[in-house]
């Protein structure tokens, strides 16, 4: 019977010096994850629940993150990269949208002056036509008259000449 007794005290005294080292490993795991100590931890975080309602309420929130899989440390890095990419991109767009709208300016004010000295020059040339018709045909009428007068910058010119209504497109 004493050793059965001695037997028995020993095998308490192994199952005390192994809860012994895992209290020491969670104390430790407490300390290096959290950065907090057990009465801390205790003041801190009051256990309102049950203690096998809590155990079980950690393993599955430890399985939820060990489902949500393995952090993308590099996808700090990648933000980065296309955060620059699409500031400058963003920059580059801004710049043509500016030199189109300047293009665009450009182009009006050149058709606005194209447009002024076609009609300028058009009716010069007008009323120095009819004057040296009358000479090279010896009399006579002609004339020269815009096919779309309302859009000179896509006209034609045409001749007509005396009462025939004769027209030469030029």
């Amino acid at each position: 019977m004493h050793t059965s007794l001695t037997n028995q005290c020993t095998s308490l005294e192994v199952k005390v010096n192994r809860m012994d080292v895992d209290l020491d490993n969670r104390l430790t795991s407490l300390q290096e994850e959290y950065e907090l100590s057990f009465e801390a931890a205790k003041q801190t975080y009051e256990l309102t629940i049950d203690v096998k309602e809590a155990k079980t309420k950690v393993r599955l929130m430890k399985r939820s993150i060990d489902e949500l899989g393995t952090v993308n440390l590099g996808a700090i890095d990648e933000y980065e990269r296309v955060k620059e990419r699409y500031e400058f991109l963003t920059t580059q767009q801004k710049d043509l949208q500016e030199a189109k709208e300047t293009l665009h300016k450009v182009i009006n004010e050149m058709d606005e002056e194209m447009t002024k000295r076609f009609y300028d020059t058009y009716v010069h040339i007008r009323s120095h036509f009819q004057v040296v018709f009358k000479k090279l045909f010896g009399g006579g009428e002609a004339d020269l008259v815009l096919t779309e007068p309302d859009n000179l910058l896509h006209t034609g010119v045409e001749i007509m000449q005396g009462h025939l209504e004769r027209k030469c497109k030029i």
